[in-house]
Protein backbone atom coordinates (compact mmCIF):
# COMPACT_ATOMS: atom_id res chain seq x y z
CA UNK A 1 0.00 0.00 0.00
CA UNK A 2 1.60 3.49 -0.89
CA UNK A 3 2.30 6.36 1.48
CA UNK A 4 0.76 9.71 0.64
CA UNK A 5 2.92 12.32 1.00
CA UNK A 6 1.60 15.19 3.15
CA UNK A 7 0.50 18.14 1.81
CA UNK A 8 2.16 21.45 3.51
CA UNK A 9 1.64 25.25 2.29
CA UNK A 10 5.02 25.84 3.84
CA UNK A 11 7.88 26.70 1.82
CA UNK A 12 11.20 24.74 3.36
CA UNK A 13 14.15 27.20 2.54
CA UNK A 14 17.71 26.13 2.85
CA UNK A 15 19.59 27.00 5.88
CA UNK A 16 20.73 30.16 4.41
CA UNK A 17 17.81 31.65 3.35
CA UNK A 18 16.36 30.76 7.02
CA UNK A 19 19.11 32.56 8.96
CA UNK A 20 18.70 35.72 6.69
CA UNK A 21 15.34 36.30 7.06
CA UNK A 22 15.41 35.67 10.60
CA UNK A 23 17.04 39.09 11.05
CA UNK A 24 14.07 40.72 9.87
CA UNK A 25 11.89 38.13 11.87
CA UNK A 26 13.57 38.97 14.90
CA UNK A 27 12.54 41.62 17.53
CA UNK A 28 14.22 45.05 16.84
CA UNK A 29 16.11 46.73 19.34
CA UNK A 30 13.56 49.38 20.72
CA UNK A 31 13.29 52.93 19.32
CA UNK A 32 15.31 55.55 20.48
CA UNK A 33 12.85 58.09 22.23
CA UNK A 34 13.40 61.72 20.68
CA UNK A 35 10.29 63.02 22.03
CA UNK A 36 12.29 65.79 23.80
CA UNK A 37 13.34 67.14 20.68
CA UNK A 38 10.06 67.75 19.42
CA UNK A 39 9.15 70.51 20.45
CA UNK A 40 12.51 71.91 19.75
CA UNK A 41 11.85 70.96 15.92
CA UNK A 42 8.59 72.45 15.45
CA UNK A 43 9.32 75.90 16.61
CA UNK A 44 12.71 75.66 14.09
CA UNK A 45 10.07 74.90 11.55
CA UNK A 46 7.46 77.72 12.78
CA UNK A 47 10.25 79.98 12.63
CA UNK A 48 11.18 79.18 9.28
CA UNK A 49 7.65 79.24 7.86
CA UNK A 50 7.44 82.18 9.46
CA UNK A 51 10.09 83.95 8.10
CA UNK A 52 9.57 82.87 4.66
CA UNK A 53 5.85 84.27 4.84
CA UNK A 54 7.23 87.47 6.42
CA UNK A 55 9.62 87.75 2.83
CA UNK A 56 6.80 86.67 0.75
CA UNK A 57 4.79 89.86 2.40
CA UNK A 58 7.69 92.37 1.68
CA UNK A 59 7.63 91.60 -1.62
CA UNK A 60 3.91 91.57 -2.33
CA UNK A 61 3.66 94.77 -0.37
CA UNK A 62 7.27 96.76 -2.11
CA UNK A 63 5.40 98.37 -4.98
CA UNK A 64 2.79 99.69 -2.63
CA UNK A 65 5.50 101.07 -0.44
CA UNK A 66 7.43 102.86 -3.35
CA UNK A 67 4.33 104.45 -4.41
CA UNK A 68 3.74 105.89 -0.57
CA UNK A 69 7.52 106.98 -0.38
CA UNK A 70 6.97 109.03 -3.78
CA UNK A 71 3.59 110.35 -2.56
CA UNK A 72 5.16 111.80 0.75
CA UNK A 73 8.38 113.09 -0.59
CA UNK A 74 5.94 114.80 -2.98
CA UNK A 75 4.57 116.61 -0.30
CA UNK A 76 8.40 117.70 1.52
CA UNK A 77 9.25 120.36 -1.11
CA UNK A 78 11.58 122.73 0.35
CA UNK A 79 11.33 125.20 2.11
CA UNK A 80 10.51 122.91 5.28
CA UNK A 81 8.79 124.68 7.85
Amino acid sequence: MPVKAKKTDAYQAPDSTAAFAAEFIAPAEPAIDNSHLQGAAIKAYGQQTRKDREDKMILDFLPMVYKIVNKVVSYLHPPLS
